[in-house]
């Protein structure tokens, strides 16, 4: 009996110590998440007057700017991840409830980043079609436009690349100088299969997928799953024993 109730107390304990994680990096990535989106917006009202100063719209003005958002959630991850753990750890949290509240957080920004991305496009559809400009969206597994498809896509890119941050500093943590240099080469191979496989960023956006029906759209975001549960579990791994002073050479 008394061992069922510290089972139980040892389990709420967990369930708070891992919520209050997520709540620590979901908080901070959308408040600095929210002055970026107001840059991007600004900067691509910005390219829309210009080019229509010039000539007249061609294609969405979103899209030479939303490609900067999964860089910025990459340094979120960075910061957040190396700068919080030894904080959770001092206020007596464990390395499981970081772990556990730091992929939850970083699954949630990227549904609330993938969610804000298609109003945000849909928004300029309409006003683009308002004005009789062509609108047109080259990123994406749909080429003329699907919103399902773009938060769920946008999700998988932006929880990867939170993850991935998340991960580079755990790197050098662990390998030293060195080795931390050459980790960076893997999570760059992460990050680029998971632009592949959902087809957006500045390496895979800039061409329309042609012909893609809903199989190459379900194959890629099951490719995006994949890579948020490779990083998912690199993080895991990475940060359950992580020494809290980098290794040195």
């Amino acid at each position: 009996m008394t061992g069922t109730i510290l089972e139980e107390r040892g389990r709420l304990a967990h369930q708070r110590s891992s919520r209050a994680a997520e709540k620590v990096f979901l908080r901070g990535m959308l408040q600095a998440g929210a002055w970026f989106w107001v840059a991007v917006v600004v900067a691509s009202i910005v390219i829309a007057v210009i080019q229509a100063r010039f000539g007249g719209m061609e294609g969405s003005a979103l899209q030479y700017t939303i490609g900067s958002a999964r860089w910025f959630m990459f340094t979120m991850g960075l910061i957040l991840g190396v700068a919080t753990l030894p904080l959770h750890l001092a206020a007596g949290g464990t390395r499981r409830a970081f772990v556990n509240g730091l992929i939850r957080a970083a699954v949630l920004a990227g549904l609330s980043t993938g969610l804000l991305l298609a109003l945000l496009l849909l928004v300029e559809r309409l006003a683009w079609g308002a004005v009789g400009w062509d609108w047109q969206f080259s990123q994406g597994l749909v080429p003329e436009g699907s919103f399902v498809v773009t938060v769920a896509g946008e999700a998988l890119v932006i929880a990867t690349y939170i993850l991935a941050g998340a991960m580079l500093p755990a790197g050098y943590q662990r390998f030293g100088a060195w080795g931390g240099s050459f980790w960076i080469l893997a999570l760059l191979a992460l990050v680029i299969f998971v632009d592949w496989c959902v087809h957006t960023g500045y390496v895979f956006g800039w061409e329309t997928l042609v012909d893609a029906g809903p199989g190459r759209a379900l194959l890629g975001l099951c490719g995006g799953v994949l890579a948020v549960a490779v990083a998912a579990f690199g993080v895991d791994r990475f940060y359950r024993d992580m020494p809290l002073r980098p290794t040195l050479g």
